[in-house]
């Protein structure tokens, strides 16, 4: 995975003082794609029932959007926890 921002461009899009504050607010945003993606993943089976299963499978693409998104916020976490506590 490529760079995907440097931490000050974070703590400043997160509007975040602290590592904790940025922390905090990513996890905030993993854990509504998380709930995006469980939306997703229930409607998948229903959609194999439509003519040609294609809407299934753009929702298999999608929900892989959702854990590429997930684990890219994960990663910039965890770049904030390794900073320690303090100012973002």
């Amino acid at each position: 995975m490529g760079c995907i921002g440097t931490l000050t461009e974070w703590s400043r899009f997160l509007d975040a003082r602290t590592s904790e504050d940025a922390c905090a607010e990513l996890t905030r945003y993993a854990d509504r794609l998380d709930a995006i993606y469980a939306d997703i993943g229930a409607l998948i089976i229903p959609m194999w029932q439509s003519p040609t299963g294609e809407v299934a499978e753009v929702l298999m693409v999608a929900r892989t959007a959702m854990t590429d998104a997930i684990q890219m916020l994960e990663s910039v976490r965890g770049r904030f926890q390794d900073v320690g506590p303090g100012a973002a």
